[in-house]
């Protein structure tokens, strides 16, 4: 029975499915899959595949054909990557890559699905595959083990959680080790270099023994060309999101900035509800709205907050609730991230708490009796604040109005200007890199929301808008927060 990835709460769940698996196998339903036979399946539960002393033999697809004998031997950078290929073997009427078998007996591997299609049907939309684009394939370690296809696992359907603590125990097992953080980090930058790609069913291959450790790039079953003139984006992504937890498992916290915008406003799907509002300027989510905010909590499940940060409007409020409610966390409420100077009678939160998860002693940073500077220069002030303030604590989540996530954008990209595509209810993400410069993972995601708005949200598949690295002359940001020439993952 694949128990190992379980909870402690599940326990008595174990011991009721191993009691039904028994009854079932003793009337005959089902065959008893025996140890020795669990043991001897690979990593992904593929019985055609199999090691052969120094080499492993895959059963081969024609894409995967191609790839190998037509595509890499063009790609010099990527070859250090990926297991080296001895060509095509014919066995029982089958053809097979001989490839070199990276995984000798005693090894401990995780096999972490990184190109994942994000699928549209209410089964799948709830899942890490969903949400990061990646998920665990299989692993066999001291901290569990379990294969994609056997014992009814599969990876791609589990939640956000599961895939975080997974690779979270799996990296702990192992223990840091830097030359990986190194090995993905550079597998990445010959990634972002290559255009007109699709690595579609593509998994990073982490392997420990006592040799070492080292990751591959593997399986290429479903490779294709592309002609948009583009890297990979959606691999890079999810390649970014595991490089992170390995930095974060091994070294410490990584300072990581969530930028959200607020859910659809109620005024879009109902324009009457301005004129029948007392508050007009302070327009409620729709319904549509509340949803995305729960898929934006369903996103971030995983994350480990040092705060929560809102504009004072109830918009921006409501689409940070679920977060809240998930992570058990409060609302700090800052009147630098908001839209404009308001007076008292125009915010809902300035005559009452309109929400049980606001922060009371929270004081914000920038008060609203200071004259009004521009948009941007509030929003870098009140930015390098919060920053320095979260600094090795934890992450900081900022959800507010697109027009002050352009501004922190362009924080740490001066040349975003106004190009920024940032759509309601989506999600930028940035955080800092080995080297101390800022890194955008994504920008203005949309790919995890269930709930799709007819206002202001293009194709989820759609690549983001990138962003130009800043100059190294750019001036330093308000209240002299040093931020060095930053780069971009799109």
């Amino acid at each position: 029975i694949n128990a190992e990835y379980m909870g402690k709460q599940q326990k008595l769940l174990t011991v009721v499915w191993r009691f039904v698996v028994e009854a079932m196998a003793t009337a005959g339903a089902v065959r008893r899959t025996t140890k020795q036979e669990i043991l001897a399946l690979p990593i992904a539960g593929h019985v055609e595949n199999h090691a052969d002393g120094d080499n492993f033999m895959k059963k081969a697809s024609a894409a995967e054909i191609q790839f190998y004998e037509q595509v890499l031997p063009s790609l010099p950078a990527l070859r250090d990557f990926i297991p080296t290929y001895r060509g095509q073997v014919q066995k029982e009427g089958s053809t097979f890559l001989c490839l070199q078998n990276v995984c000798p007996d005693g090894t401990e591997t995780l096999d972490v699905k990184v190109r994942t299609p994000l699928h549209r049907d209410e089964y799948e939309l709830h899942c890490v595959a969903h949400l990061l684009g990646c998920y665990v394939h299989g692993t066999k370690s001291k901290a569990g083990t379990f294969r994609s296809g056997v014992n009814g696992y599969k990876g791609e359907s589990k939640q956000i959680e599961h895939f975080d603590e997974t690779v979270t125990n799996f990296l702990r097992t192992i223990g840091p080790q830097p030359t990986l953080v190194q090995r993905l980090h550079s597998l990445i930058n010959v990634l972002e270099g290559l255009v007109n790609v699709c690595f579609r069913g593509s998994s990073l291959l982490f392997l420990a023994n006592s040799a070492g450790a080292s990751l591959y790039f593997i399986d290429f079953d479903l490779f294709h060309t592309t002609s948009d003139g583009l890297p990979d984006g959606k691999l890079v992504r999810s390649m970014r999101q595991v490089l992170l937890m390995m930095r974060n498992v091994w070294f410490g916290p990584v300072p990581t900035i969530y930028l959200a915008v607020n859910g659809e406003r109620l005024d879009y799907t109902d324009p009457a509800c301005v004129a029948s509002s007392p508050r007009p300027k302070d327009i409620p989510l729709s319904e549509s709205g509340r949803l995305q905010a729960t898929d934006l909590a369903e996103r971030l499940a995983a994350i480990r907050p040092a705060r929560i940060v809102v504009s004072p409007f109830l918009r921006s409020i409501m689409s940070a609730e679920p977060l809240a409610r998930r992570l058990h966390a409060k609302l700090s409420m800052e009147y630098g991230f908001s839209e404009e100077a308001r007076s008292h009678s125009d915010l809902w939160t300035d005559e009452q708490n309109v929400s049980p998860y606001i922060d009371l002693s929270y004081r914000s940073f920038w008060d609203q009796s200071q004259p009004e500077l521009d948009l941007r220069a509030r929003v870098a002030s009140t930015l390098a604040h919060l920053i320095e303030e979260c600094r090795g604590k934890g992450d900081l989540v900022i959800v507010s109005h697109r027009a002050i996530l352009r501004a922190c954008l362009n924080f740490f990209f001066p040349t975003v200007s106004g190009r920024a595509r940032i759509e309601y209810g989506s999600l930028s993400m940035v955080f800092q890199d080995v080297d101390g410069m800022w890194v955008a993972n994504a920008v203005s995601d949309t790919s995890f929301l269930k709930h799709r708005s007819r206002y202001g949200i293009t194709d989820p598949t759609s690549q983001p808008t990138p962003l130009s690295p800043a100059p190294k002359s750019s001036p330093t940001p308000p209240h002299s927060l040093s931020v060095p020439a930053l780069r971009t993952a799109s």
